[in-house]
């Protein structure tokens, strides 16, 4: 009974960390959030790679956003091109 109880609050334990790690989000680079949307404006973003990107938070919080400034404009590449320039330092 006790070790039920212990197998009990240890899987409580791995699965609130784990949705604790999954909210915070994933760490990022700029380079690494550009290269994603250069990849997609050159055409050669794998389509899984690319919803996974955009599926997962990222903990800085503006490139996070340009993260979802990215949902919906896969197709839009002024919008894609801004962002990249953002990133890369072109804009603000």
């Amino acid at each position: 009974m006790v070790l039920r109880a212990v197998a009990a609050v240890a899987l409580a334990v791995v699965v609130v960390a784990g949705w604790w790690v999954s909210r915070r989000g994933v760490i990022r680079s700029r380079d690494n959030v550009a290269r994603y949307v250069e990849d997609m404006l050159d055409g050669g973003a794998d389509d899984r790679v690319w919803d996974e990107f955009l599926s997962i938070r990222i903990r800085d919080r503006d490139l996070d956003r340009i993260r979802r400034a990215c949902i919906g404009n896969e197709t839009n590449p002024l919008v894609l091109r801004s962002l990249l320039d953002e990133l890369r330092g072109g804009a603000a």
